[in-house]
């Protein structure tokens, strides 16, 4: 397993299984860096004379003359005896690379071997042993490269502090910028003003800080530190004094560390779980951050000819557009011509016909309850909906006058129809742009406009009862259950007597034929049947369910 920082530039150049025996290279970009590195794994069960052919084959494709080379790796070969050990050394000074490692790498109470190998073209690298950071039965090498300095960006995220912000404070802030409105500008003018006042004020109130927080160790303790001192030392002695006696107690000190750093952090895991009972959200950033301690790193959405951020957003909102025509292109017109029900026109009490022709203002009060009743969620420019609560007692006059000349106009301000688009990975770690989904995440204004206008469509509808009775999508009080048991009773309401179906055997239709009774849902859905009219009845898509369904409905007669 080989670990590369996210702050490096990098690309795999070789990732390669021959047999037991693993090869990895890795071009590194960096200006201090700057080269190809490589990982090597050679299984102990696997031939030593095949791991070096391979190894020579695949050293020749990778390696690169003019710049770093350095390959580290488990090879599984005892550098100082004779044998495959010469083979081995013979390949790599061929392309000038020299081995570094000096010390034993592993350690045993009847041997002491140097099989972990790091080769390297370049000068002045040392490789050490370092005991005190021993964790399996091979030690850990440390490599110097010379007095390089790396100065590698600071890796932090940024998050909005809210520490500052109240409610008085914001309203404060809002009653210092808030100007009411000119009666000759435009309803998007009024809107970009409002947003704009809005927007400014929370900046005010919170800040922008870097998240270099460190993941918190605290579960690593005192009595963990002793336990490695203690095995740290028992290593030590067995170095010195080669016996089988201190060799068993180093193993029985390093197995005590290995459960006591396992049992110390799964209690600390355990802990923190339990400690966000009653509050999800804290619960999934915990969980996120077990699983991913430094995050998903960003992947970037690769355009041909995009060079800048700028551009490359640009492409993508532009190949986000394209798609949603071409998929409103490839729609097939529908093949079924709905039943033309005469719709009766409803007539108010001075005789008037009741049609949507305007929309109608809204009161102070009703602007208050949408705007409360608005799910918690976030907006742009850090206006969400703790913001549009806490400051409407200063700026519900002013939404609301936003409001009503939109819906008097029928005018929707421009300001909040920008949305920020926010691309999410269909597929992980994909570079396509197609294999991203936009989200969308409007102003909260915007949202309280479209909730308004759709509250007075839908009542218009009901009203007028334009939709039928058995129309259930987006309807309040319906079930999407309805249209599967009304369809499903069109068959067992009037053609179950016709027909003999005692051979159906279908699991589903069984369970639903022994919880059906004459006060269930499935009941109703007959006699909401027979009061569609005719011309419904007769449609396209009700005979052709009744002709699928036939043959699977076990005859019942009703009571």
């Amino acid at each position: 397993m080989v670990y590369v920082d996210d702050r490096l530039e990098y690309e795999i150049v070789s990732n390669t299984v021959a047999g037991d025996n693993w090869f990895l290279a890795i071009d590194v970009k960096s200006t201090t860096l700057n080269g190809i590195y490589g990982g090597i794994y050679h299984s102990p069960s696997s031939s030593d004379a095949g791991f070096i052919d391979s190894f020579e084959s695949w050293l020749r494709t990778v390696f690169q003359d003019c710049r770093t080379n350095l390959l580290v790796g488990d090879f599984n070969i005892r550098w100082n005896e004779p044998g495959y050990a010469r083979e081995l050394k013979n390949v790599t000074e061929a392309l000038g690379m020299k081995q570094i490692v000096s010390e034993p790498t592993r350690v045993g109470p009847s041997s002491s071997t140097i099989i972990d190998l790091v080769f390297t073209n370049l000068e002045g690298v040392e490789a050490r042993v370092t005991e005190e950071l021993k964790i399996t039965d091979h030690e850990t090498i440390c490599i110097h490269v010379g007095e390089t300095t790396i100065n590698l960006p600071e890796q932090k995220k940024s998050y909005v502090s809210w520490k500052r912000y109240t409610k008085e404070r914001l309203q404060a802030a809002i009653r210092a910028k808030l100007r009411r409105a000119d009666a000759g500008v435009t309803v998007g003018e009024a809107a970009q003003t409002f947003g704009s006042t809005l927007a400014t004020a929370v900046a005010e109130l919170t800040d922008l800080c870097s998240n270099d927080r460190k993941v918190s160790n605290a579960w690593y303790g005192e009595q963990l530190r002793n336990l490695k001192t203690e095995r740290d030392d028992a290593y030590r002695t067995f170095k010195h004094t080669k016996r089988l006696d201190d060799w068993n107690l180093y193993k029985v000190l390093r197995n005590r560390y290995v459960r006591g750093l396992r049992s110390s952090k799964n209690l600390a895991v355990e802990e923190e779980i339990r400690s966000c009972h009653g509050n999800p959200k804290k619960l999934w950033r915990s969980l996120k951050s077990l699983i991913r301690p430094g995050g998903e790193p960003p992947m970037e959405i690769v355009f041909e000819g995009a060079r800048s951020e700028r551009e490359t957003a640009e492409r993508l909102n532009q190949f986000f557009v394209k798609s949603v025509e071409t998929i409103h292109r490839n729609i097939p017109p529908a093949q079924v011509e709905p039943a033309v029900v005469p719709a009766e026109v409803r007539v108010n009490e001075d005789g008037s016909e009741d049609l949507l022709t305007e929309l109608q203002p809204i009161t102070l009060t009703k602007l208050k309850e949408t705007v409360y009743s608005l799910k918690d969620s976030a907006g742009v420019d850090s206006v969400t909906k703790r913001v549009m609560t806490d400051s409407f007692d200063v700026v519900g006059e002013q939404l609301l006058a936003i409001v009503n000349r939109s819906l008097e106009s029928g005018e929707f301000p421009q300001p909040w129809k920008r949305t920020l688009v926010i691309p999410i990975p269909k597929v992980p770690k994909s570079t396509r742009p197609e294999d991203h989904r936009p989200i969308n995440i409007l102003p909260l204004y915007e949202k309280v406009l479209e909730t308004i206008v759709k509250e007075q469509l839908l009542a218009f509808v009901d009203r007028t009862k334009v939709l039928l009775e058995e129309q259930s999508g987006f309807r309040k009080h319906h079930s999407w259950m309805a249209p599967k048991y009304l369809t499903g009773t069109v068959v067992y309401g009037r053609d179950i007597h016709q027909h003999d179906t005692r051979g159906a055997d279908n699991l589903r239709l069984q369970m639903c034929r022994k919880a059906c009774t004459q006060n269930s849902l499935f009941y109703k859905g007959y006699s909401m049947y027979n009061q569609l009219p005719e011309a419904a009845k007769n449609t396209r898509n009700i005979n052709e369910f009744k002709n699928l369904c036939k043959n699977f409905v076990r005859q019942r007669p009703m009571e």
